[in-house]
Order: structure tokens, then C-alpha cells, then sequence
């Protein structure tokens, strides 16, 4: 079962961060997939259930870490993956959402050290700067991931992704 979740969690959260770097068309009001639509899949396996939701406006509460204040949130908003399991132990959640920001890299680092603390890593290369900040829950049952980053084929923006994760 944790190989599932693993495998089910990476790929989901690749798919979310990926959609929301690109811009589909959105489809028209009220049909799957529009704004303000939410999904789940349930999966049953003899070791328990897989819940995989999607859902648009997350929110700060939701994710546990404040937004960057000129961020936007990417199209489709992000979205929480949950497996619950009849073992002990076994089972959990991970929410991911992606955000810009037009604003300097600068600022939005030194925004996340006034919250989260420094960061775990900061560096620049060829390819832009980044940093990460990696904290974890006071029950020690999860944390949250933030990653702030410039990229050589997006001048002028800066992505955040901020990835939540708890056990059960």
C-alpha cells in the first residue's frame, strides 16, 4: 500500500504542478474540469482505500503556509491527494499548489525567512536562483515543502510550489 500511495502521490502532484504551468482552454461552466469543480477517485484494495481528490482554490489554511501577497495561484488551482488504509500507520495526505509571482526573487525569499525561518538551501546557477525551506509538523507526522525558483525560460517570474504532507 505505500508503494501505491507513493507512486500514486508522485505522479499526481507531477500532474498538478505541470497543469498548472500550462493554460488550456477552460471548458465552459458547469461541465468537469471548469473553475470551481472538484473530483475524486476512490480505489478499494483488501489493504484499505486511495482516495485521490482535485479541487480549485486552495487555500492557505488548507496548505498551512501563507501565500507569497502578489502570488497568483496556477490554473487549476492544486489539489490534495488522500490514502486511508485499515493498517495502522499507514495512509495519509499531500497537498501541492503552484503560484507566481512577477516580483523580485529577492523579496520573495526574504518574505519566507520572515515566516518559515532560513532557508534549507538557497543557490544560484546558470539556469536562475531557488531556494527551499523544508519544515516539519509539530507531531512529526508530516510537514510542508516550500520551493521558490526563477527559471531561464520564464524571465521575470518566479514559482512557488508549496507541498504539504500528513500521516494518518
Amino acid at each position: 500500500m505505500k508503494k501505491t500511495f507513493i507512486l500514486l502521490a508522485i505522479f499526481s502532484i507531477s500532474m498538478m504542478l505541470f497543469s498548472c504551468a500550462q493554460k488550456p482552454p477552460a471548458p465552459p461552466p458547469g461541465t468537469p474540469g471548469a473553475p470551481g469543480q472538484t473530483g475524486t477517485v476512490n480505489v478499494a484494495t483488501p489493504e484499505g482505500n486511495v482516495a485521490v481528490s482535485g479541487q480549485t482554490g486552495i487555500t492557505e489554511a488548507q496548505i498551512g503556509v501563507p501565500f507569497y501577497p502578489n502570488a497568483v495561484v496556477g490554473e487549476g488551482g492544486g489539489g490534495t491527494i488522500t490514502s486511508r488504509s485499515t493498517k495502522p500507520g499507514e495512509g495519509g495526505s499531500i497537498s501541492a499548489v503552484s503560484l507566481t509571482t512577477k516580483d523580485p526573487i529577492d523579496s520573495v525569499i526574504s518574505f519566507y525567512t520572515g515566516k518559515l525561518g532560513a532557508p534549507s538551501f538557497d543557490m544560484n546557477t546558470a539556469e536562475g536562483r531557488s531556494a527551499m525551506w523544508t519544515v516539519e509538523s509539530a507531531d512529526k507526522k508530516g510537514g510542508v515543502i516550500v520551493t521558490v525558483a526563477t527559471e531561464k525560460d520564464k524571465p521575470g517570474t518566479v514559482t512557488i510550489a508549496i507541498l504539504k504532507t500528513a500521516a494518518q
